[in-house]
């Protein structure tokens, strides 16, 4: 039923490059008949590491670079290739997998014919970035809530969080967890002790029970390393 994925999950908003990124319209650019000490002027008041350079015909095909980061004294021009390049809605989560497998630190970005704009790490701490990547990871600790709930059992799940309670574990926050589930079920409230828990007690219980294989990790090494990083975000 195609409904049915309505009742399920908060829907992803999808930002892509190009909402992060600056627009060839916005941007700070020289002309091509601009000198090189023009160019070194903005860089060094900007503190840009990328300045575009526009032809006369509006095209962009080469940009100012300094020869060491963040040092304006000496720059060089080069052509944009065809690594400098990215489609413009790419998926941020594809752009941030771009910077880190490649460690570069920009891109200029096309609509596969012209460069519309630009896109650098410095954009990522953005407010659409940081709501993407929230909806991101509350998506996963959904859907891993589903996974831990198909395969884990309620007792299971009490039992692990009174032994977290027992042992004085309060980062674990399982005192309060069992708390306000316990206050919420004599109310009569309609809860899933699942629905209390946190990102990391779903890591805890995958590698208790044993389903990491389930998730696509070799080992629970490996887990414990994918979901370290994202805790740290």
């Amino acid at each position: 039923m195609r409904e049915d994925k309505h009742f399920v999950h908060i829907p992803i908003i999808e930002i892509h490059a190009a909402q992060i990124g600056m627009s060839k319209a916005r941007w700070k650019a020289v002309k091509e008949d601009q000198s090189e000490a023009a160019a070194i002027q903005i860089m060094t008041e900007l503190e840009f590491d990328v300045l575009p350079i526009e032809n006369f015909d509006g095209s962009i095909t080469h940009y100012f670079q300094p020869l060491t980061p963040k040092d304006y004294t000496q720059i060089q021009k080069r052509e944009i290739e065809g690594a400098d390049k990215m489609y413009y809605l790419t998926h941020v989560r594809d752009l941030v997998r771009q910077f880190v497998e490649t460690g570069r630190t920009f891109f200029f970005l096309t609509n596969h014919k012209d460069i519309m704009g630009l896109v650098t790490t410095l954009n990522l701490p953005s407010r659409p970035c940081h709501l993407s990547f929230y909806n991101l990871v509350n998506d996963l600790e959904l859907r891993l809530g589903d996974f831990v709930g198909h395969y884990v059992r309620n007792r299971f799940i009490e039992d692990f969080l009174q032994k977290k309670e027992s042992e004085g574990h309060t980062k674990s926050r399982a005192s309060q967890i069992l708390k306000n589930y316990h206050a919420d079920k004599a109310k009569n409230q309609d809860s899933n002790l699942i629905e209390y828990l946190y990102f990391t007690h779903f890591a805890e219980l995958i590698q208790a029970q044993k389903l990491t294989t389930y998730l696509g990790f070799p080992s629970t090494k490996q887990l414990e390393r994918a979901t370290a990083r994202i805790n740290e975000v």
